[in-house]
């Protein structure tokens, strides 16, 4: 069974590096750069996991996330972001969990293998 993965992060850099290190472990990624396609993305990918960024161009990533929980219940979220004062509210509205940048690339790869076998 594949683990899909969705990027809502608008650093293309970031995007393309988190995804390829996704994919060489056989991770089925798509990324998208704004909340707007976020949202339609995740209703036709149907992830298992989500990593959101806080800070958009079209808005707060914090703010987004029942949306985000109502949309694909099952999928776990993750907020990533410099600004660790966000942390409290993005885990109060329903993030699983926050990760800050910078981060290491190897632990996001460990949390996204072993979400995958806690779905097996």
């Amino acid at each position: 069974m594949e683990t899909k993965v969705l990027l809502i992060e608008d650093e293309a850099d970031l995007c393309m590096i988190l995804k390829k290190l996704l994919e060489r472990e056989h991770f089925v990624v798509e990324s998208a750069h704004t909340i707007a396609d976020g949202i339609e993305k995740i209703k036709m990918f149907d992830p298992a996991i989500v990593f959101l960024d806080h800070t958009l161009p079209d808005g707060s990533g914090v703010n987004i996330i029942p949306v985000l929980k109502q949309l694909c219940p099952q999928a776990r979220l993750v907020m990533i972001s410099a600004m660790e004062q966000v942390m409290k509210e993005a885990l109060e509205q329903g993030a699983d969990r926050f990760i800050k940048k910078p981060f290491r690339f190897e632990n996001v790869l460990d949390f996204v293998v072993s979400e995958s076998k806690n779905r097996l």
